[in-house]
């Protein structure tokens, strides 16, 4: 009997990925168990210590399941937990940013400030991660970022053109203007955008012509209704008008 040996390599890797998904799906059940029997003061450091002893090659991955069972209990903590991790586990600071401004978009920039507090050193790739987790807060996040890594200025803007190639070129073109002048974060984005109106999302939007201005006030008295009922007034005589017309005094 033949063997389809194609069929069978394909059985074979099917089966493989299927072990492996639940492998992690089993995974990361267990660490959501073992984050609901610890206390919460002890979540930040116990999850600090799970990816510390995780192997080189699996602990960006580990470190990913620990942010999300451990905010899974305590979402409140996103900022503790990732500087914990940040801290003990610095290569891991973008991965761990990441999936924490996915959990908690609302405190991206927070959770881009504590990891590159803890892994200053990884200022730009967590300001790229996070960015493309969260595009709409790239501002708050680089200057959040910028305020604990102050040197990092050029991985940071370097992170926010990798991540948003919508600026690519308005960061090449704010940074040519320096001439080699020291750089600063803040106000190379505000030359990039002023109003910080600026969206990425919205970049190929073709500009809307603002409305009319509004007509201005006219000058007068103010409007006060009558409040009484409206009544018709006869002319004196009745109308009738004599011969030769009314007597009126000459002026």
């Amino acid at each position: 009997m033949k063997m389809n040996i194609p069929g069978v390599l394909g059985l074979v890797l099917v089966l493989g990925c299927g072990v492996a998904a639940a492998k992690d799906e089993s995974g990361l059940i267990t660490l959501k168990e073992t984050f609901s029997k610890v206390p919460a003061a002890e979540v930040p450091a116990k999850a600090a210590e799970i990816v510390s002893q995780a192997g080189v090659s699996s602990r960006d991955a580990v470190a990913g399941d620990v942010v999300k069972a451990s905010l899974k209990k305590h979402p409140a903590m996103a900022t503790a937990v990732v500087g914990a991790i940040c801290r003990t586990s610095p290569e891991t600071a973008p991965t761990v940013a990441a999936t924490a401004a996915g959990i908690q978009p609302k405190q991206a920039k927070l959770i881009a400030q504590a990891a590159a507090a803890a892994a200053p050193s990884q200022a730009g790739e967590i300001v790229k991660a996070v960015c493309k987790v969260a595009p709409s807060a790239y501002r708050e996040v680089a200057l959040a970022v910028a305020e604990v890594a102050p040197k990092a200025t050029k991985e940071i803007l370097s992170g926010l053109a990798a991540a948003l190639p919508a600026l690519k070129e308005p960061i090449d073109q704010a940074i040519a203007s320096y001439n080699g002048q020291p750089l600063s974060v803040a106000p190379v984005l505000n030359q990039i955008a002023p109003d910080a109106a600026f969206s990425p999302r919205l970049a190929a939007t073709p500009s809307v012509s603002p409305p009319p201005p509004s007509r201005g006030p006219t000058i007068g008295g103010p409007y006060v209704p009558y409040s009484g009922t409206a009544q018709n007034i006869l002319p004196i005589n009745g109308g009738n008008v004599p011969p030769g017309g009314r007597n009126y005094e000459a002026p």
